[in-house]
């Protein structure tokens, strides 16, 4: 749970917002104090979680008859679907009246958002007493984590926010904060600081918060994955700049990368709760965030694959059209590969084991390109390990479908054939020779892209419903 701010062109500042995602439609809504009980009984999935309440109340005697406003709180609410979602208030609606807390609803507004789009003109949620809860007016926004938005944030806003509350707390002892910017050596662009008075606060520069990340055993892999010798940091982090995630799932992948999800690992090691670590999916290994994302012999046969494949189908939609087996390519999560495709000479396989003379332990891989017009082949194997596993992960490959690709030269008398491991870790990590795939298979910048989108957007939906269950 999470304390958040108001409503944006429908209530004053304060108001409350409550939060609800669905896959088929969510919805928005702000109140009142009664929106802290509402968070309160957030749940994840099917399961309510019921927490004592404290703050943002105010007491009264049990004899009052009267309701006891409090102070607006906002909490982000997420339901499996809109019948449970109401079922939800109901429960919420019954506990206010018990306890003598104002419901609100002159300070209510929901949006229905239905596949990432918000739905005009969608029904309004009625309560038991019959009352409901209306639309937000079109243009609206509400306040998320500080920020208005709605489904995104908007920049715009924000950055002229962020101005005046830092120009704002800036305005004493100007000479001793200038000194502290010129001993740092530290820059700014987007705000003329020298034109106001400023206070002194404490401040590191970039490469003092990096010293301080980089220190941290478990905090700091990340940082020392991306400053491995052989690592691409600019291409590890593009995902960040051009994917147009949403922010909140942007967030929970950034914690992932920092080991700071909850699992029982995390909780009995670092938490110091009474809990087991066991995973509570193989029920052998320790549960540690690497061992959901790329370790566990449960997720495998499934969730692991899925993520592998989506990788793999945008490889596979951007060799079928340059070598024009299809007109045009189709989002990867909407894509069903024919295991053959042939026309001209040029024979493109999915997942196909191949036949060859001699017996080669490596015989099936993701993708084989066997062009007759050129006398040319390509071998193709995706692979998305653990961060540490990238450039191990890469030779192996190559090693590995070396006896095959032998093999499929003679077979079909080859001029040459290309072994091409296309590896990108859970996190997006690559090498720095990520971007000579573009050299060796027809991909641009926007598939090296999508790739890495698949796998980091796979590994947030593997570990949320893992920690789920």
């Amino acid at each position: 749970m999470h304390p958040r701010g108001g409503l944006g062109s429908t209530a004053p500042p304060g108001s409350g917002v409550c939060r609800s995602s669905a896959s088929a439609a969510g919805w928005y809504g702000k109140m009142t104090p009664i929106g802290l009980l509402l968070g309160l009984l957030c749940c994840v999935g099917p399961t309510l979680q019921v927490l004592v309440v404290t703050a943002g109340s105010q007491e009264h005697p049990r004899s009052s008859t009267e309701p006891v406003p409090a102070t607006p709180v906002v909490h982000e609410n997420s339901s499996g679907n809109k019948r449970q979602l109401k079922k939800m208030l109901e429960v919420v609606e019954k506990f206010s009246d018990t306890i003598k807390m104002e419901f609100g609803l002159d300070k209510c507004a929901a949006v229905h958002v239905r596949k990432g789009k918000v739905v005009e003109g969608a029904e309004v949620l009625e309560l038991l007493n019959g009352e409901v809860i209306d639309s937000l007016e079109e243009g609206g926004s509400y306040k998320y984590l500080g920020m208005q938005q709605l489904l995104q944030i908007n920049s715009n806003d924000v950055r002229k926010l962020v101005e005046k509350k830092v120009l704002a707390r800036v305005r004493k002892n100007r000479s001793e904060f200038v000194e502290v910017i010129q001993e740092k050596n530290l820059a700014f662009g987007a705000l003329d600081l020298a034109s106001v008075d400023l206070v002194e606060f404490p401040l590191m520069s970039l490469e003092d918060r990096k010293q301080e990340w980089r220190g941290k055993e478990l905090h700091g892999r990340f940082l020392r994955v991306l400053e491995s010798q052989n690592v691409d940091k600019e291409w590890s982090t593009e995902w960040l700049r051009t994917s147009g995630i949403f922010g909140e799932t942007e967030g929970f992948i950034l914690s992932i990368q920092d080991e700071v999800i909850s699992t029982r690992g995390y909780q009995r090691h670092v938490m110091h709760q009474d809990v087991s670590d066991r995973c509570r999916l193989c029920r052998v290994q320790n549960e540690s965030i690497q061992h959901v994302c790329g370790g566990c012999s449960v997720l495998a046969p499934r969730e692991y694959l899925e993520r592998h494949n989506n990788v793999a189908k945008v490889v596979h939609q951007a060799l079928a059209k340059n070598l024009k087996l299809q007109e045009e390519e189709q989002p990867y999560y909407r894509c069903k590969p024919p295991q053959v495709m042939e026309a001209g000479g040029v024979r493109l396989l999915w997942d196909s084991e191949m036949v060859t003379d001699r017996a080669v332990e490596a015989n099936r891989p993701d993708i084989v390109v066997i062009d007759q017009r050129k006398k040319e082949g390509l071998i193709i194997d995706i692979a998305v390990p653990l961060d540490a596993n990238v450039e191990r992960t890469v030779v192996e490959k190559k090693r590995k479908y070396q006896p095959l690709a032998v093999e499929l030269k003679e077979i079909y008398n080859l001029r040459k054939i290309t072994v091409a491991p296309v590896v990108i870790s859970t996190n997006g990590v690559v090498l720095k020779d990520w971007k000579k795939l573009m050299e060796t298979l027809p991909l641009t910048t926007n598939h090296l892209k999508l790739m890495q989108k698949a796998a980091v957007l796979g590994t947030a939906n593997i570990v949320r419903k893992t920690l789920a269950l």
